[in-house]
């Protein structure tokens, strides 16, 4: 991996703006260099939450968090840890299948000015997949150039 452009959040620690970020989940936290200056970063959280309509009710499908129950927690399925993979050395990418066998995916590509982000969403069951919404979050802290608009 081009270690000019990204490196792992579990190597550096997430500062800012956490005040829903109880026990994150580091699997869809990726932290990636600014390109114009190497010493700062931003983190990217693909997704951070996924919502969907469950019974006539929105309810929270995944989330990167423990703040605020999951369809899982509420049925005490605990979903299993993953990391992400390189498919080459300019891109991140992580799979998720859920136990309800809908599955999402996200993928970070580092291009030399900016990153490319990719989200997508399969729904494997027979029922129509209703109210969908994604959530995604960009922490600043690491990138001082933008302080004045996040303090």
């Amino acid at each position: 991996m081009n270690l000019s452009r990204f490196f792992r959040t579990q190597e550096v620690g997430i500062r800012g703006f956490l005040d829903g970020a109880i026990r994150p989940q580091r699997e869809t936290k990726a932290s990636v260099f600014t390109p114009w200056n190497d010493g700062s970063y931003v983190v990217v959280d693909l997704p951070e939450a996924l919502w969907v309509n469950n019974n006539n009710k929105r309810e929270l499908l995944y989330l990167a968090h423990t703040h605020v129950p999951t369809m899982w927690d509420r049925q005490n399925v605990v979903l299993r840890k993953l990391e992400w993979t390189q498919p080459d050395e300019h891109a991140l990418e992580i799979v998720r299948q859920l136990p309800n066998n809908i599955s999402f995916g996200a993928k970070i590509i580092s291009h030399s000015d900016r990153i490319q982000m990719e989200l997508w969403i399969k729904n494997g069951t027979d029922a129509p997949l209703t109210g969908l919404s994604s959530q995604n979050c960009l922490m600043l802290k690491g990138a001082p150039d933008f302080s004045q608009r996040t303090n």
